[in-house]
């Protein structure tokens, strides 16, 4: 870690601050992601994270001049945490800082900036990312291209050329500001590259098509599904976004449908239909198969059967050739085939085969806001009830499950709205 001259109270205060802002900006980026944590409670981390960044901005060009030493460090931690308070400050020449250090094109560290620049809103950050587009470096391309996605400053020329690009991580790059941006305008190179050989490719290419209000790839994922594949990579659950309640018999005929993917389709179709198949799917051997059975009957009945899981950590010990271990008891949606049945049993005459579900009610744009504003709602599942909004009601309000809690839920507010 940088050292800072303590011969200056100032210094040693900014120093402070810096330390603060690079491990809450950690702590956010975890905490919205970890299960077991509301994503609400992120505000009060939120909350401090913003008091020091103003601590840097008072500083001036005193801070400024701490932070650059920070920037230059090889923790990406520190280094993302000095980016960021950089990006913040007033001083004009603290964001070329950030450029001269970031146009170095270290792989190693380039998470760091990525995380860093998509929340200032200094708009200096995605002007020089603009200038980035060209750069022969690869990495570079596609950090701009994925910042720029994020931070909606992504014009449809911009994504459209790092489609065309030849390097993969670039693609993957232009794909991720497609899903973002939405213009149609993309569709026929979108169309291309959802025939990759490489399904990391193709299947986010299908998404960002269905995302556009399209039905053309549906063909494409019931044919992907029904074969047999090595990967099925996403395939099911874009399938499921885009669907309803006829494609729970293919899927569940498919060899797809047999994968962890394919488990977790059903429930975002909620056809009741498929609710033996699930129960069956509690009783696999493969750990990922039954725990998204368990999540996908939570996800159609919204029944909150939970049971107790025990998590075993392992690090090196004091001693050579030495393990540490310790036991973590969490809660998780209940695998239980028994619990299942028995409540399944007790009230499936409660709901209709001829009603798509979604946490026990009729599924409708309605619940899906629901869903997106539960502050138990997995990052993921608000990510993915939030694509279904886009394809199946067409909203058009911009939203990411890890913006800042205040402009969640002033966007949360706007879905109801409109």
């Amino acid at each position: 870690m940088p050292r800072c001259d303590k011969s200056l109270f100032s210094a040693e205060l900014y120093c402070s601050h810096l330390e603060e802002i690079d491990l809450l900006l950690s702590q956010r980026f975890a905490l919205f992601r970890d299960p077991e944590v509301e994503w609400l409670q992120v505000a009060d981390f939120e909350e401090r994270l913003m008091a020091h960044l103003d601590g840097i901005v008072i500083g001036g060009e005193e801070a400024v001049k701490v932070a650059a030493e920070y920037l230059r460090d090889i923790d990406s931690d520190i280094i993302a945490g000095a980016a960021l308070a950089l990006a913040y400050s007033e001083v004009p020449y603290a964001i070329d800082i950030i450029f001269e250090e970031l146009a170095k094109g270290d792989e190693k560290i380039m998470p760091a900036y990525i995380l860093a620049l998509k929340y200032p809103p200094n708009k200096k950050v995605s002007q020089n990312l603009i200038t980035f587009l060209s750069n022969p470096k690869p990495i570079l391309r596609a950090a701009a291209l994925e910042i720029l996605g994020y931070r909606r400053d992504a014009k449809w020329e911009m994504i459209a050329k790092g489609l065309d690009d030849s390097e993969p991580a670039v693609i993957k790059a232009a794909i991720s500001a497609a899903i973002r941006i939405r213009d149609k305008k993309l569709e026929p190179m979108l169309r291309n590259l959802a025939g990759n050989k490489d399904i990391s490719i193709a299947h986010e290419a299908v998404l960002a098509i269905l995302l556009l209000g399209s039905k053309w790839p549906l063909d494409y994922l019931r044919g992907f599904c029904m074969a047999k594949q090595e990967d099925y990579g996403n395939a099911p659950i874009y399938l499921a976004l885009s669907s309803d309640l006829p494609d729970c018999d293919l899927l569940m005929k498919s060899e797809g449908g047999k994968s962890a993917a394919g488990t977790t389709a059903l429930g975002i179709i909620g056809n009741i239909d498929s609710i033996d198949f699930l129960l069956s799917s509690l009783k696999s051997e493969d750990d990922a198969i039954k725990i998204s059975a368990a999540e996908s009957l939570q996800l159609i009945t919204g029944a909150n059967l939970t049971e107790e899981h025990i998590i075993q950590e392992e690090w090196p010990g004091l001693e050579d050739d030495t393990v540490e271990t310790e036991e973590t008891a969490v809660m998780r949606i209940s695998t239980s085939y028994n619990e299942w049945s028995v409540w399944w049993n007790e009230r499936h005459k409660n709901y209709d085969t001829k009603t798509r579900w979604r946490l026990g009610k009729p599924f409708s744009e309605t619940v899906l806001i629901d869903e997106i504003a539960d502050p138990k709602s997995s990052f993921i599942r608000r990510q993915r009830a939030y694509w279904e909004l886009c394809i199946g009601f067409g909203t058009k309000v911009d939203f990411e499950p890890d913006w800042f809690v205040e402009k969640q839920l002033m966007v949360i507010e706007e879905m109801r709205l409109t």
